[in-house]
This record gives structure tokens, C-alpha cells and sequence, in this order.
């Protein structure tokens, strides 16, 4: 960091980092979209006590 400011880079490099969070925002969301969706698509309407009923058979 002290090199940056040295040389007179500090709003290059922000720049560069506020694009890269932008980017890691979008991926977060996007992760967590589809384990949301992936386990809504795999949990039985009860949760996992339903699906122990249907397994059991009770």
C-alpha cells in the first residue's frame, strides 16, 4: 500500500478494487441463489422430519 500512495496510484487502485467487490457481490448472489433453489428443489414439503416419515414409512 505504501508503494501506491508513493507513486501516486491511489485512485487507479480504487477504482480497481471497487470493481472487483462489484464482481464478488454478483458471484455471492448468485451462490446463494442457487443452494437456495437447489434445496428447495431437494426438501419434501415437511423438511427432513417429513422425509424421514416417508422413509419410515409412518
Amino acid at each position: 500500500m505504501r508503494t501506491v500512495v508513493a507513486f501516486g496510484g491511489e485512485h487507479k487502485e480504487l477504482q480497481r478494487f471497487s470493481q472487483a467487490l462489484v464482481q464478488a457481490r454478483r458471484g455471492g448472489v448468485r451462490n446463494g441463489f442457487k443452494i437456495g433453489a437447489g434445496m428447495g428443489y431437494t426438501m419434501p414439503p415437511g423438511g427432513v422430519r417429513g422425509c424421514r416419515r416417508s422413509v419410515k414409512g409412518q
